[in-house]
């Protein structure tokens, strides 16, 4: 079994009500987006752990150990800040902790799995708020990022074109023969030696390679809404997942 822990893919709502001349400030729970994970676990290779965006600046694994005792990580809709921040970041305790980025990296070139899945807060991101460029991430990943917001819109959808049919993240799968369309991606470039799976008019939607030990994705649109459009609605959404960490993990 695949030990898979999902980082992101979260959101905390701030709700404003008007009462005349007052108002009221309300917190709503947290929603969490469950396409994948609940897909994922219909095969019962997969043991999934979703970690919210409001936790894992707390929560994260602080030691290489702890990140070990996943198979593979993925981040998703969560900025750079979340690892490399810590709760109590605004006093003066000094240091704060290890930059937990770095901490990836490392875990990666000893033999672990990491994807890096598109949306506002992951790659550069919306306005640079995902703020991953030039970091241990973009190192350890099989694209190079751009400096500024890496937005692709496509609200009228668009098909994708698998280049490797034979690669075994999505061997089997019909992929150029599904009518799915996605809505939008970060635009990357594949770096050299990199092996690109899926495109779209030149940039990377699947791309993967190895780096030391371990073995990397960039997955550029979003897993789950809304860039995800109706890949996951695709009856085989939850075994291109299930492949991909096969391959990654070399199971």
């Amino acid at each position: 079994m695949v030990k898979f822990l999902l980082v992101g893919d979260t959101s905390v709502r701030l709700e404003v009500e008007l009462k005349g001349n007052d108002a009221e400030f309300f917190v709503a729970p947290a929603v969490r987006q469950t396409f994948l994970t609940e897909a994922v676990q219909k095969t019962s290779k997969v043991k999934v752990t979703h970690m919210g965006v409001e936790t894992a600046l707390a929560e994260f694994p602080r030691t290489i150990e702890g990140l070990k005792e996943y198979d593979v990580i993925m981040f998703t809709d969560v900025d750079s800040d979340a690892f490399q921040l810590y709760p109590d970041f605004m006093r003066t305790k000094v240091p704060l902790g290890p930059n937990r980025l770095k901490l990836v990296e490392q875990y990666v070139n000893e033999g672990g799995a990491f994807i890096m899945a598109g949306g506002y807060a992951t790659f550069t991101g919306r306005r640079g708020i995902g703020n991953y460029h030039n970091t241990p991430i973009e190192k350890i990943l099989p694209v190079e990022m751009y400096p500024y917001d890496d937005r692709s819109e496509w609200p009228e959808g668009f098909h994708s074109n698998a280049v490797d049919n034979n690669h075994q993240c999505i061997k089997g799968l019909g992929w150029n023969d599904a009518d799915f369309l996605f809505l939008g991606y970060n635009r990357t470039t594949l770096k050299k030696g990199a092996k690109l799976i899926v495109e779209h008019e030149g940039d990377p939607i699947v791309a993967v390679w190895e780096y030391g030990k371990g073995r990397t994705m960039a997955f550029t649109p979003d897993p789950q809404p809304h860039w995800c459009g109706t890949f996951k609605d695709w009856e085989k959404y939850g075994q291109f997942w299930v492949q991909s960490f096969e391959w990654l993990t070399r199971k």
